[in-house]
């Protein structure tokens, strides 16, 4: 383990980044404010709030409140959104979307574009260049406008090293993040796709204040499958090599066979093979209307089932209890495992909403051995509505770049860095901070 020692330079980095963290997260604020909050010397704090002022991370909000102290009306300094522009992409096999945030993580634009799979397994990181090529032109941006570039991808990713282990869509081992780096000069993250919907739940959506989340990501294609994303502690789990949470596999009992795979049974399209099969023994469902010459798989969508069950339709309720059955029973084997504070569920079953929260419920109290094994496990759907991976990618670099500051220092920071690198320093060499960053 190599030690470094602190000097005068280390401690001014530490305290200009805790002033400007406290600004992006709970501004905006005066500097009587911060000096209270960061228990640094209002001298100090004022030459910070000069030095970020004249380097466009932080301005005036234009409001002033009246000083605690009675003395003039104190100024308040707000975080600038538009110092450095973030692209968040997302990758499945639906389709490419990228998006630009800003610093605060609002969405500025999107473009989104089809997918040929045969291309991208050929020359992934040539195609996915020439994506971010095409997005900087759409949205006229000049790469010196970027601080980085988050990408969610579906598939098994080493997300420290940035290399996609292995993806359905791109191959395997493939070094997305060097390569971006190396065309573009800007700090590049790559993460899965499931967990990048995870972190953006705790970030922007539901999740927010939460410690410890299980995020489902449900994919609307069967052989997409059924992904999770693990947050402990506020920090996403990768496990040993980056494949945590890839369970889509996970064995689980049912009732019309001895043994399915979770994702075999859950995800579309089983709703929609549910209702088939049913439909073939039962003429009272309005679905039925929707078929023609007996043609039921190509007339009947998962959205279709669930508006059905919402007009009472006795045969799609029927659909909806058992497929939230099955997922009770994952979400409980999950909960008894981590016991987490949330259950997040993302993708298209979002819209059942109750219809499929409330079986899902049932069953887990229902086959729950003690009662203090779910007790305090919230059941919830997304809140995100759009974009939740990109958005995830991207709040990902968000979080690289302001980070709070940590006690460790290594000598990475003495190095010359790309944009969007983090401000922060660390302590141990060998220490690995959030996310494996």
């Amino acid at each position: 383990m190599e030690w470094h020692t602190g000097n005068a330079d280390l401690m001014r980095r530490i305290n200009d980044e805790i002033i400007l963290n406290l600004i992006r997260e709970r501004g905006p604020l005066s500097r009587v404010e911060l000096t209270r909050i960061s228990e640094i010397s209002a001298p100090t704090v004022s030459r910070i709030v000069d030095h970020l002022e004249k380097e466009g991370f932080i301005k005036c909000h234009g409001k002033n409140r009246p000083n605690p102290d009675g003395g003039p009306q104190a100024m308040l300094w707000e975080f600038n959104g538009d110092i450095g522009l973030v692209l968040g992409i997302s990758i499945d096999m639906y389709g490419v979307e990228v998006i630009v945030v800003d610093s605060h993580a609002n969405v500025l634009g999107k473009v989104t574009k089809d997918i040929d799979i045969e291309e991208y397994r050929t020359m992934p990181e040539q195609k996915i260049i020439e994506l971010i090529s095409e997005a900087l032109d759409r949205f006229n941006l000049v790469l010196e406008r970027i601080v980085g570039i988050g990408i969610g991808i579906a598939g098994i990713v080493d997300s420290p090293k940035g290399i996609v282990l292995n993806s359905c869509l791109i191959g395997k081992n493939i070094p997305l993040k060097a390569a971006v780096e190396q065309r573009f000069n800007i700090s590049t993250i790559v993460e899965n796709d499931a967990k990048s919907m995870a972190f953006c739940e705790l970030k922007q959506g539901v999740g927010r204040g939460k410690k410890n989340i299980f995020a489902i990501h449900l994919k609307e294609a069967h052989e997409a499958g059924i992904c999770y994303g693990i947050i402990i502690n506020g920090q996403l789990y990768h496990g040993t090599d980056g494949s945590a949470g890839e369970a889509m596999y996970l064995s689980i009992p049912n009732n019309n066979k001895k043994e399915a795979y979770w994702s075999t049974i859950v995800p579309y399209p089983s709703l929609v093979e549910r209702a088939i099969i049913m439909l073939k023994e039962r003429k009272d469902s309005i679905l039925h209307n929707l078929t023609t010459d007996n043609v039921l798989a190509d007339r009947i969508t998962q959205g279709e089932v669930i508006k059905a069950a919402e007009e009472g339709d006795e045969l799609a309720l029927q659909v909806l209890e058992e497929a939230g059955a099955d997922l009770g029973v994952g979400i409980l084997n999950i909960a008894i495992l981590l016991n987490p504070e949330m259950v997040i569920i993302d993708g298209s079953f979002k819209d059942a909403g109750e219809l499929l929260l409330d079986p899902i419920r049932r069953t887990m109290r229902s086959q729950a051995i003690t009662e203090e094994s779910i007790r305090g496990v919230e059941v919830v759907f997304g809140e995100v509505k759009e974009s939740v991976v990109a958005q995830g990618a991207a709040c990902l670099v968000l979080e690289k770049i302001y980070k709070p500051p940590h006690i460790e220092f290594s000598t990475a920071s003495r190095t010359r860095r790309k944009r969007g690198d983090s401000l922060n320093t660390k302590v141990l060499a060998s220490e690995k901070s959030f996310g494996g960053f």
